[in-house]
C-alpha cells in the first residue's frame, strides 16, 4: 500500500495570497491631488520618480514579502489613527497636502496641541534592520550606540508635509515589527517602550530648510521631464548628499527594491529622450 504523503495546497500563504490579489486589483493609491510627484518620492532616485510620474508599469512590482510588510504597516497606522482620534477628537488624519502642482501627499495626522502648537505627525513601521539603525541597537554585541533616528527619506517627506501644513513641529514616530528581548533591554538601559518604538521632534527651523532643498531637487526632476528627457540615476543618500545609483552592480539599496530596476538597466545610465522611451517601452514590459 502506498503510504507516501498526499500533496495538499500550502495553507500558511492563504492570507498573503488574498492580500496580494486584492492589492493588484486595487492598483496604486491615487495621489492626494493631481500633481506631478508624491511626497513619498522624497529622496528617491530621479529616474524612479520619473517612471512613476509618467505612469509606467513597474517591471518589478511588489512581491509577496513586500505586500505582507506594507499591509502590517497599514493596519498599525489605522489602529494608531483610531486611538489618536479617541484622545484628540479634533485631530485630522490622512490630511491631504500639496505644494502647488509639483507634489502632494497624505499626512498621517495633524494635531493642534492644547498649548496651541500645530504638530504634523508621521508614523513609520520598520523591520528589525531599520529599527536597530534608528534606535542605535547592536544586538550581536548586546550594546547600544547613538541612535540614527528615522531614515532621511522619512524626514524629507515629513518636512515637506509639515511645511505644506503650516506646522510648528514635525514629529516622526517609528514602531518596530519585532521587540528587543527583555534581557537585552535591561543590559542597555532601554525602557519597555524603547523595545518597540521611538519618536523624534523637529522644529520648523530644522525641517523647513530640508523641505525647501528637496522641493528644489524635485523641480530639477521636473525640468528633465519638461525637456522630454528621462533623467539620470541620482537621489539623496542617507548622508544627505546627492548620490548616483547603479543597478547593474547588484546594489541592494535602493536599486534592489526599485520597481523599475529592469527598465532602468534597459535604458542605461545616461539621460534618454522620452520619445525613445515611448518607442521602446514594449521591450521591457
Amino acid at each position: 500500500m502506498d503510504r507516501s504523503p498526499v500533496p495538499v495546497p500550502m495553507l500558511t500563504s492563504l492570507l498573503v495570497d488574498a492580500i496580494h490579489e486584492a492589492n493588484q486589483a486595487e492598483g496604486k493609491r491615487p495621489k492626494a491631488f493631481d500633481t506631478l510627484f508624491r511626497a513619498s518620492d522624497a529622496g528617491k532616485c530621479a529616474r524612479q520618480i520619473a517612471f512613476g510620474s509618467l505612469g509606467y508599469e513597474e517591471t518589478e512590482p511588489m512581491d509577496f514579502a513586500g505586500t505582507w510588510v506594507t499591509t502590517l504597516g497599514t493596519r498599525i497606522h489605522e489602529m494608531w489613527q483610531t486611538t489618536l482620534l479617541a484622545d484628540y477628537p479634533d485631530a485630522e488624519i490622512e490630511v491631504k497636502l500639496r505644494h502647488g502642482d509639483l507634489l502632494s501627499g497624505h499626512a498621517d495626522a495633524v494635531v493642534v496641541m492644547p498649548e496651541g502648537i500645530k504638530v504634523m505627525y508621521e508614523l513609520k513601521t520598520m523591520g528589525s534592520y531599520g529599527f536597530d539603525k534608528a534606535m542605535g541597537l547592536m544586538r550581536k554585541s548586546w550594546s547600544r550606540k547613538e541612535p540614527e533616528g528615522p531614515r532621511l527619506s522619512a524626514i524629507l517627506q515629513g518636512s515637506m508635509n509639515a511645511l505644506a501644513a503650516g506646522a510648528d513641529l514635525l514629529v516622526i514616530g517609528i514602531i518596530g515589527l519585532e521587540a528587543m528581548s527583555k534581557g537585552y533591554a535591561e543590559k542597555v538601559g532601554a525602557s519597555d517602550l524603547d523595545r518597540i518604538m521611538g519618536e523624534w521632534h523637529y522644529s520648523r527651523e530644522e525641517f523647513e530648510p530640508l523641505a525647501l532643498a528637496e522641493l528644489q531637487r524635485l523641480e530639477e526632476v521636473k525640468g528633465w521631464l519638461d525637456a522630454e528627457t528621462l533623467p539620470p540615476r541620482w537621489g539623496i543618500g542617507e548622508d544627505g548628499r546627492s548620490t548616483e545609483f547603479s543597478p547593474e552592480n547588484g546594489q541592494q539599496f535602493p536599486c534592489g527594491y526599485c520597481g523599475y530596476r529592469s527598465a532602468c538597466i534597459h535604458y542605461g545610465a545616461a539621460p534618454v529622450t522620452l520619445d525613445l522611451v515611448r518607442r521602446r517601452s514594449h521591450a521591457i514590459q
